[in-house]
């Protein structure tokens, strides 16, 4: 669940400040947002913030989010965002300091983010994704993989003759 700020009684603020309120940041956090993210997202060059999560968020990740070589926070966890993150990630900014991808419905690896250095990363209840976690997010503050029995095990098909997942007690 989002803890998101309260404007107390009247009107929320003006969206255009709240989804811009600079050129390099998107912030758009619990906020009733449904839908895919736009694969435009992927066009804004000096993206640097990606601040999306609470939201009703749903679809697969942006192929062109991968070239954003600004890009330092990826936070979109609690949304019902499902799929793999496409082979273009494999680019993404190894500088990134937030990796917030929890509370959705991505299946696959992190692979693609192997040259990440994150500092921070929500990793929780990503029930569906498996593989090794790539050295640079095990040593991120919040690191936590609760939920997400998959993730440190290999992926099945990467192991000859199948690899038996935890069983649910």
């Amino acid at each position: 669940m989002c803890t998101c700020a309260t404007y107390g009684l009247g009107e929320p603020p003006d969206i255009r400040y709240v989804l811009f309120p600079t050129p390099e940041a998107l912030y758009a956090s619990c906020l009733p947002l449904a839908g895919p993210i736009p694969e435009s997202t992927g066009t804004i060059p000096r993206l640097v913030r990606l601040k999306m999560q609470g939201n009703h968020l749903t679809g697969s990740m942006p192929e062109s989010m991968g070239g954003l070589k600004a890009l330092e926070w990826i936070r979109i966890f609690d949304n019902e965002l499902e799929g793999s993150f496409p082979d273009s990630y494999k680019n993404v900014n190894g500088r990134m300091t937030q990796l917030a991808i929890g509370g959705n419905k991505f299946e696959g690896t992190l692979y693609n983010f192997a040259n990440v250095r994150a500092q921070n990363a929500n990793l929780t209840y990503l029930p569906n994704m498996c593989g090794m976690i790539p050295v640079g997010i095990q040593f991120a503050n919040g690191y936590d993989l609760g939920g997400s029995p998959g993730l440190g095990l290999p992926c099945p098909e990467e192991v000859a003759g199948g690899w038996p997942l935890p069983s649910s007690a």
